[in-house]
């Protein structure tokens, strides 16, 4: 019976996380581009008008800039939400936390940028 090397088990594991993670980020990062693309221009305030459809959406990539980092290094890698989150189960914990808070710094923009 060959020997197996020691390690092999885990680099297999890690190299499964890492596939598993890229997936997450992928959909992550399709799910936010969708809904910025979602931000009607036909829908913006008299203060979106004046900055444009392409600041308001920048608006919201600068807010989870500025705030996601900091959430994001507190969380465990490995945590599992338990959430459906965008259609999707599984995710991790920082995949639910990067939802939420490009929700929030979505609906902040809506808030200033939209008509009510």
């Amino acid at each position: 019976m060959p020997s197996r090397q020691p390690g092999v088990r885990t680099r297999q594991a890690a190299t499964a996380a890492c596939i598993q993670a890229e997936s997450e980020r992928t959909f992550l990062l399709a799910g936010a581009d969708r809904r910025i693309e979602q931000i009607p221009s036909s829908a913006l305030n008299a203060d979106g008008a004046i900055c444009g459809i392409s600041v308001v959406r920048a608006y919201v990539l600068g807010c989870m800039n500025a705030t996601l980092g900091e959430l994001l290094r507190a969380m465990p890698a490995d945590k599992a939400s338990g959430k459906a989150l965008w259609g999707r189960a599984g995710l991790s914990a920082r995949g639910a936390v990067f939802i939420g808070m490009f929700e929030a710094c979505r609906g902040g923009a809506a808030e200033a940028f939209l008509s009510r």
